[in-house]
């Protein structure tokens, strides 16, 4: 009777290790999983994941029946969730809304690892409690210091379930903003050139602003709450200056119909609409996966840059093979990141957590020109070495 006991144990640990290793993405459990990665599929199903290992490890150690060990955790997995998703689901909130709102990317790393140990610690003291009485109906028909061996069970479970929930947070996560560069607010303040930035600002209205975000002003009062919309640069097939358009439902709506643009910049997601009887070709560079806008000439473009929502702006150097990534995505935060613009000199203007930000590929400084959104990034003048680029037909990107 013991040794299939035994055995049945046996082939609950090599279930639960086969469905433990099916699961690619990060799996949540406890009253952690409210802050730790916020994915509802992986929330509801890594509970029960980690339910079933929990209770097949108190089933195999304790010598109890690994029946109702894997059907007590699975409940106690999910009602700390429960109360997780209550006590630190707002808290997580909270941080975001309140204590990154007026704050700098330079103020962000700190802000971000002292909240996210404090609600760690809490997390764990808080599933600790929540899942105790389960392992002890768990340990219902265990023989002697029932209430101990609980502990030690509640102990075992939290210890094993945190520390895969900690090494998958940190394989999944992506804390390049302050590891694989430098944040420096002078690669902003020392940028010159002749290139202007459009964007909305955080009020919803259209502004202008330098290159080292000096002489911001207001362009037209707009008041867009709405983020699914679109700033575009749109110019007739046949000619004609380079228009700024505001994009939504309907076709474009002008906001400044000559740029005085004299170069273009490379697009691979260039369009042609006929609007108003009129074949217009329209730039825009947003969406889930998509190459920045290009304004280097084609021989002059080492570092290939793209735009990843959640995996951040993705550069490579064809080369010397260097590989540079600036990404947000945290337990406690993500910032999207869209509308990539490269110039002549390999800096790159993106937008990022509503901050439009300065990246310099050559040196790995990052800097904040402004708060705001949509950043369409128009020059001028034509830069010397892009001067052979004609104004009305920018050619495909990597071309």
């Amino acid at each position: 009777m013991i040794t299939r006991a035994r055995a049945t144990g046996r082939h609950y640990v090599i279930a639960a290790a086969v469905i433990l290793l099916c699961v690619c993405s990060p799996a949540e459990a406890n009253a952690g999983s409210a802050m730790m990665l916020g994915r509802a599929m992986h929330l509801y199903f890594g509970n029960a994941v980690f339910g079933i290992v929990e209770g097949v490890l108190i089933a195999w150690l304790f010598k109890v029946r690994a029946g109702r060990a894997v059907l007590a955790m699975i409940i106690g997995n999910y009602v700390s969730m429960f109360a997780g998703q209550l006590a630190l689901g707002g808290a997580r909130a909270g941080f975001y809304e309140t204590l990154l709102d007026g704050a700098s990317i330079y103020e962000i790393s700190d802000l971000h690892v002292r909240y996210f140990h404090g609600l760690f610690v809490l997390s764990l003291l808080l599933t600790f409690v929540i899942e105790w009485p389960f392992c002890l109906w768990a340990l219902k028909r265990v023989a002697g210091r029932r209430f101990v061996k609980s502990l030690g069970a509640d102990l075992l479970a939290q210890g094993v379930t945190y520390s895969v929930l900690v090494g998958m947070a940190a394989w999944g996560g992506s804390y390049q903003l302050v590891t694989e560069v430098r944040l420096d607010p002078s690669v902003v303040s020392e940028a010159g050139g002749d290139a202007k930035i459009y964007y909305l600002s955080p009020e919803g209205d259209l502004h202008r602003i330098r290159l080292d975000g000096q002489g911001d002003r207001m362009i037209a009062p707009l008041g867009l709450a709405n983020n699914w919309v679109d700033l575009v640069l749109t110019q007739e097939v046949h000619g004609g200056p380079w228009a700024l358009c505001l994009r939504e439902r309907s076709e474009p709506r002008v906001l400044v119909p000559d740029l005085g643009m004299s170069v273009a910049p490379d697009c691979l997601d260039r369009r042609t609409e006929t609007i108003g009887g009129r074949e217009v070709a329209m730039i825009w560079n947003r969406g889930p996966y998509t190459h920045a806008l290009d304004y280097r000439p084609p021989d002059r473009r080492d570092w290939e840059v793209k735009i990843w929502w959640w995996f951040g702006v993705l550069a490579s150097n064809k080369k010397t093979g260097e590989q540079l990534k600036v990404a947000l995505d945290t337990p406690l935060v993500t910032w999207r990141a869209e509308y990539g613009t490269v110039l002549p000199d390999n800096r790159v203007v993106f937008e990022m957590g509503d901050h439009l930000l300065l990246l310099d590929l050559n040196s790995r400084r990052l800097g904040a020109i402004a708060k705001g959104r949509r950043p369409i990034v128009v020059l001028r003048g034509a830069p010397a070495a892009a001067a052979s680029q004609p104004s009305s037909s920018p050619s495909p990107a990597g071309s």
